[in-house]
């Protein structure tokens, strides 16, 4: 998981910095879905309060990382820590929903790209 998380730190990193902005909101998206879908989906919302909690916190992580982007003062040398926080958690359904909202993210972000 390591090499995933230096790759994707590194493909952010060489983004724009409107276009990694761009990117974060939709993950920041993606991931309130995905704790949606554990408060909403199928069986006992108390079992996945762990799963919600770790996703929350990863979304912290994102949307702090976006509003010191958005305000000038970002530093990308923690986007690693912002990845990882969302790519290695460690929680089989937090970590199913945290990469669907990558995945949803790097899809919007491309569809922006390519048009």
């Amino acid at each position: 998981m390591e090499s995933t998380v230096e790759a994707e730190s590194g493909r952010l990193s060489s983004l724009a910095p409107a276009e990694r902005s761009q990117f974060l909101t939709h993950l920041a998206h993606g991931l309130t879905i995905g704790i949606r879908v554990l408060c909403h989906g199928d069986g006992d919302v108390q079992v996945h309060v762990e799963s919600i909690r770790l996703i929350n916190e990863a979304l912290h992580r994102v949307l702090g990382y976006l509003s010191h982007a958005l305000d000038g003062t970002e530093n990308s040398s923690w986007l690693v820590a912002v990845v990882k926080s969302v790519l290695c958690i460690n929680d089989t359904a937090a970590t199913q929903q945290a990469s669907q909202a990558w995945s949803y993210a790097k899809t919007q972000a491309g569809s922006r790209s390519a048009a």
